[in-house]
């Protein structure tokens, strides 16, 4: 199931390849990210969101790996 529904995040909004979600209380949006460059995924936080703009020619297999790095990260937080 997702990430919202699994309850890793609280809130999962965008438009087009532009996405940002809301962590959830008490998630540092800055040092997950750092966490996630460790994993080879960018994003840009501004707490308590994470924002995502990745390039218009992202594959299906680099999607797979940004949810999955995400959900990685996530669960340990």
């Amino acid at each position: 199931s997702g990430l919202l529904d699994d309850g890793l995040l609280v809130n999962v909004r965008g438009e087009g390849a532009v996405w940002g979600v809301t962590l959830n209380d008490g998630i540092d949006a800055v040092a997950t990210r750092d966490r996630l460059l460790d994993e080879g995924i960018i994003v840009r936080p501004l707490p308590p969101y994470l924002l995502m703009c990745p390039p218009l020619v992202i594959t299906d297999d680099q999607i797979d790996q940004m949810i999955g790095g995400m959900r990685s990260v996530l669960a340990k937080s």
